[in-house]
């Protein structure tokens, strides 16, 4: 009987046909700059209902600012050390329904320090022109304390519309029985910057 073995090379047929690739094309596009100083009066931002908050200028080495209002509490102090002129820093704090661009609705609350142009209230909101670094901040501490379980959050903004670097302050949030608490501390800001702020919306 044979034992003769057989070795079978099985072969597919590959459609070798080439199919078309649609063409593709490229195009220069001119991105121009936006001048936002020319469109600021049109921007309904920050200052839009400003006029409400409680707020108290930075002029001194320890300024402090205490806000109650519909359960929510807000405590600000800082330690300053003012060596120039330049933009006002105030404490401000907020709660209640605010509009945004006149269609939407919603309740927030607010606790920090904002760098303003001039003194007065109706130019925060506006992009400060810092020329030089005149206040140093060696401590600053915002807490609150709150009713309502809203979404906490800091809001950091450099004079360079950049977030603080997160090794820069410290952020805590969490409830404690019927009460949120929520605390932004920081020491030793030596850049200017335009917010530092606890929100809750």
């Amino acid at each position: 009987m044979s034992r003769d073995t057989t070795t079978r090379l099985l072969i597919s047929a590959v459609n070798t046909k080439q199919r078309g690739t649609p063409l593709s094309h490229s195009e220069k596009i001119t991105i121009t700059g936006v001048n936002f100083q020319e469109h600021k009066l049109d921007i309904d931002f920050f200052h839009y209902n400003l006029e409400n908050f409680t707020s108290t200028v930075i002029s001194g080495p320890d300024t402090n600012l205490e806000y109650y209002n519909e359960g929510f509490r807000c405590k600000i102090s800082v330690q300053v050390s003012i060596t120039g002129d330049g933009p006002t820093y105030r404490l401000v704090s907020w709660s209640g329904l605010r509009t945004y661009a006149g269609d939407k609705t919603a309740y927030v609350e607010f606790c920090g320090v904002i760098a303003c142009p001039d003194t007065q209230l109706s130019s925060c909101g506006y992009e400060p022109n810092f020329l030089s670094h005149h206040v140093q901040f060696s401590q600053i501490s915002i807490r609150s304390v709150s009713k309502k379980s809203l979404f906490s959050y800091p809001i950091t903004l450099t004079d360079g519309l950049l977030s603080f670097p997160a090794k820069l302050f410290s952020f805590i949030s969490g409830k404690r029985i019927e009460e949120f608490h929520t605390n932004l501390t920081s020491n030793d800001i030596s850049f200017n910057f335009i917010t530092f702020a606890i929100g809750r919306v």
